[in-house]
This record gives structure tokens, C-alpha cells and sequence, in this order.
């Protein structure tokens, strides 16, 4: 008969969306509800494909502290799956770690994993038999090889499943080291599946037995781009495992590299990246970082208009935010001649940004006058006005140089 089981890890419900400006408000709107709306749409997918055991592998808070309406939500879903005769069994991570009472309890007949490796043994409709093993955090920082402690699974009339929210020995992954393994040492154990957490992206490590990062829920922020939800397994001994990647958030980070030439006006480029926004989904928020590779020939109306509140409204439609652009200069070997030291100093002002303290410097003068003060008393602490000014500058300084120092 074999089993069925829905792959989920890394929800981070109630985190904060880093970096979404307030110059979108009803975007501030959808992204509060953005994860919750994927778990729900997930939490419906077990229901309808008659999952055996729903798998939560880690962080489904993005702290040990989420708040009271949050803890209740999950508590609502988790119901729902029970109530529907389906398995749960859920692991704490690095951002959820035990440790904290919780002022609302998970149901009772969910199965949470102990600090140490422990085997749960469950018992499915069709009459299989599942042995699930793994463990939560119990401090936000677990360095110990934990893969050590997971036995070698020896009864193969069970299914085995292993459950660990830890770092893939020399990835480059951003997220840390936490509870580091190999594939060679998964293998060692001998189980059917490896539902694998903490790690953002969707990855299929391995085919057979399939050890799987499902990803997040939804993108927190604009590194995690493409489509989010989690992974249908279909376990049945003898035959190849079937894998479906279930596609669930309704917001959803992008990026797009566009490369500009001498050639290019402004109409023809705002025409180009509308056709490629046209192409997305029309029911789902789509955030998007561009990348101008902009040759040295370009022209300086076209480089004065990038990264400006101009372009950005140009660009935007009704489902699509521009919410970041930067330039990339292209071919620029023959135009400008700078020293090392130079250009390091040009690298990090394109990568990073202009430190605020030279911004506040620079804007001393002009809040020093007592007229500009009292007339403009909400500008010093503008935002908006603070990333225009700045991009700006960026800007002029890359005209700048293109011409050799002559801006």
C-alpha cells in the first residue's frame, strides 16, 4: 500500500519581512498574511491527498516568543490535520528551540520530538508501519554532530524516516552550522526518506532514498526567491519514490537581470520588463530585484533614471513591486581608469549602500537653518526621501566616472 506524507519545515510564522519600505502600505497588508495563507493552503493539500503523517521539521516560529494570535493559529491547523485522522510530528529548530513555555499548547496528539534522538513508532490506516527519528533544539545553537545519535534503522518491514533540521557539511549555505552531517553518514542509517529543515531553498540532495530539503513556506525576504510550500512523498517499497513539489505562497521575491546599451531608450526598457512580469502568474504579489548591467555607452538621461522613484512606478503593475534595483557597469575597461584601492571603495558603495552618517553630514546643512526646520520637520527622518537622495548620488557617481571625472 505504502505511505503518504507531507514534507514541511521552516514556516517562520510571525516574522517581521525585513526591508519592506513603507512606501507600499496595502503591500504591508498582504505580507502579514502571507505565511499563514501558505500554511493554510497546506494544511488543506494533506486533507485532500489523505496524507498518513504531515512532517514539521523545524523553525515553525521565527522566534521563541511569537505572539499569542500566532500560537493559536497553529494550534487551529494542527486540529485540523488531527481531526482529519492524519499524523503529526513536529521538531523545534534553531529559531523555535524548547526551552520557553508556551502560553498556548500544541494538541495533545501531536507527536514533538525530545532534545535527544528519539524513535516514534506509528501505525497507518493501510496498516504500515513507520518509524519516525529525529530531535528539536533546546538551545538556539546546536553545534554537536547529532547525526551521530540516530540509529541504524535494522527492521525493514517498517518504513524509516528521518527528521533533522541541520547544515549540509560544506554548502555555502547563509543560514549556519547547525547540527552538521554528510550525505554519506544519512546514507549509513539506512532509511527510506530524509525530511531535512533549516536551509531555504528547495533542494534534492539525493533521489534514492530521497533526502530533501522542502524549503520555506514563503520567502522572507528578497535571497529567497522562486516558488515556496513543501513536498508530497509517496513512499512504497520496491518502487521509485514519487516526489511532487507543492507550490503554496502567494507572494513570491524575483529577480531579473536586464542588460542596457547604447541602444536602448526608456520606453523599450520599461516594454521589456513589462513582457516578462506578463508571463508571471496573475493571482500571486511578485517582489522584484533588478540588476542594470549597463554598458559604458549608455546614455546619461538613461543612468540619471534608474534607481529612481520614477522607474520603480513605471515598472510597477498591479501584482508586481520593484522593491530593489542596482547597476552593474559593464565594459568599462576602456572609459575609466581608477586604482585598486579606488575601486574597492566603489565596489562597497554599490554592494552596501552609503553609510548613513555621511548621509546625515551631508544633510546638517540643511536642517541647520531654522526656517527649514520648522518647514520641513518631518524630512530629516524621511526614509524615502533618505533612499532617493542617496541612489541619486550613486548614481551621479557612476555617471561620473564614466566620464572620466568630468560630472
Amino acid at each position: 500500500m505504502g505511505i503518504k506524507c507531507l514534507h514541511i519545515s521552516d514556516m517562520h510564522l510571525d516574522s517581521p519581512f525585513k526591508n519592506i519600505t513603507t512606501h507600499y502600505p496595502d503591500l504591508m497588508e498582504q505580507m502579514k498574511s502571507a505565511t499563514e495563507k501558505s500554511v493554510q493552503s497546506l494544511v488543506q493539500k494533506a486533507i485532500d491527498e489523505q496524507v498518513d503523517i504531515v512532517l514539521i521539521v523545524g523553525d515553525s516560529f521565527n522566534s521563541t516568543k511569537p505572539n499569542v494570535r500566532t500560537q493559536f493559529f497553529l494550534k487551529e491547523q494542527l486540529e485540523k490535520l488531527l481531526a482529519h485522522h492524519i499524523h503529526v510530528v513536529l521538531c523545534y529548530g534553531n529559531h523555535d528551540y524548547m526551552g520557553h513555555q508556551p502560553l498556548v499548547n500544541l494538541p495533545k496528539d501531536v507527536y514533538v520530538l525530545s532534545s535527544e534522538v528519539t524513535q516514534i513508532t506509528l501505525h497507518t490506516h493501510s496498516g504500515e508501519i513507520v518509524d519516525i527519528y529525529g530531535f528539536s533544539y533546546d538551545t538556539n545553537h546546536v553545534t554537536e554532530r547529532k547525526i551521530t545519535r540516530y540509529p541504524i534503522h535494522q527492521n525493514m518491514t517498517h518504513y524509516a524516516i528521518g527528521m533533522l533540521h541541520g547544515y549540509l557539511e560544506g554548502s555555502q549555505s547563509k543560514e549556519g552550522v547547525y547540527a552538521p552531517f554528510s550525505i554519506q553518514e544519512l546514507n549509513d542509517k539506512h532509511y527510506d526518506y530524509w525530511a531535512l529543515g533549516h536551509i531555504h531553498k528547495r533542494m534534492l540532495l539525493q533521489e534514492q532514498p530521497p533526502i530533501i530539503y522542502s524549503g520555506n513556506v514563503q520567502g522572507l525576504n528578497r535571497h529567497e526567491t522562486g516558488e515556496k510550500g513543501a513536498v508530497l512523498v509517496s513512499l512504497n517499497k520496491g518502487k521509485p519514490t514519487q516526489i511532487e513539489w507543492v507550490n503554496t505562497s502567494k507572494i513570491q521575491w524575483n529577480k531579473i537581470d536586464y542588460t542596457i546599451s547604447k541602444t536602448h531608450h526608456f520606453e523599450q526598457i520599461i516594454t521589456d520588463i513589462s513582457c516578462i512580469f506578463e508571463t508571471w502568474e496573475s493571482d500571486k504579489t511578485y517582489l522584484v530585484s533588478i540588476t542594470w548591467h549597463v554598458h559604458a555607452d549608455v546614455s546619461p538621461e538613461i543612468l540619471e533614471l534608474l534607481n529612481t522613484r520614477e522607474m520603480k512606478e513605471s515598472l510597477n503593475k498591479k501584482h508586481v513591486y520593484v522593491i530593489k534595483e542596482e547597476n552593474v557597469l559593464q565594459d568599462n575597461s576602456q572609459k575609466i581608469m581608477l586604482n585598486d584601492d579606488v575601486l574597492n571603495v566603489w565596489e562597497d558603495i554599490r554592494e552596501r549602500g552609503v553609510d548613513e552618517s555621511i548621509y546625515d553630514e551631508a544633510m546638517q546643512s540643511v536642517f541647520s537653518q531654522t526656517k527649514m526646520r520648522t518647514l520641513l520637520p518631518s524630512l530629516r527622518s524621511d526614509e524615502g526621501l533618505a533612499e532617493t537622495i542617496i541612489k541619486r548620488a550613486i548614481n551621479r557617481l557612476a555617471l561620473a566616472l564614466y566620464k572620466g571625472g568630468e560630472e
